[in-house]
């Protein structure tokens, strides 16, 4: 997809003809002790598919790394149109919501925001009422999925799960209706819910069911 390649002009002939939009492009990682980070051609290939958002987590150990990378790929994404959203889970550099939104408020960047994902938010100690009580300016897209109850302990269990064992919306055991409620008002919601059970069906069946899931928590 990086650069004029055939997969990115069949991308972009099947868009064009289909009525979908492209949300975000993602995800670029933040690794301690390296300084690549942005794929060369990648903020490039976002905007040429005519994505809003660009999604980054960070496994930075040190605050002050984090926000010194993110405010280069804010700035570096600023000529794309591009707006840059920081997401945090509970082992990463940036644990909670608290502290994403103390590193974009930091950043002090027009386009950057903060990405909740429900099940990494619900993972990292989080509640409906701390998205109700913070700046809805802060957010412009949420990931929405559900998960079992029982939050696994160790790092490796919890990437695991967020990897390949999601749940669909309604299928398991967290408040999505309560946080789609807290949310802004209209804010575009994506289902990130890769589930290992439904990986042999088809790509449409998997998206219909995914829209469908959505449905039952969202007004």
């Amino acid at each position: 997809m990086l650069g004029d390649t055939p997969m990115m002009r069949d991308t972009l002939a099947r868009l064009a003809g289909s009525g979908v939009s492209v949300l975000d492009v993602e995800f670029l990682r933040f690794e301690p002790g390296s300084a690549a980070g942005i794929p060369e051609g990648f903020l490039e290939a976002g905007a040429r598919l005519g994505a809003r958002y660009v999604l980054v987590m960070s496994a930075e150990p040190l605050e002050a790394r984090t926000l010194e990378r993110f405010i280069d790929l804010c700035d570096r994404a600023q000529p794309y149109r591009l707006h840059v959203c920081l997401e945090f889970a509970i082992y990463t550099g940036v644990r909670t919501l608290a502290d994403a939104v103390r590193l974009v408020r930091r950043a002090g960047r027009a386009n950057a925001s903060v990405l909740i994902d429900a099940l990494h938010f619900s993972r990292s100690g989080g509640a409906p009422a701390d998205v109700a009580a913070a700046d809805a300016a802060l957010f412009r897209y949420a990931q929405i999925c559900d998960a079992q109850a029982g939050m696994p302990t160790e790092a490796q269990e919890l990437m695991r799960e967020a990897r390949t064992g999601r749940l669909l919306p309604g299928d398991g055991v967290l408040p999505l209706r309560e946080l789609v409620q807290a949310l802004p008002a209209g804010l575009p919601l994506a289902v990130e819910a890769p589930v290992r059970a439904l990986s042999e069906l088809s790509h449409l069946e998997r998206a219909q069911r995914a829209y469908r899931a959505l449905r039952r928590v969202s007004p």
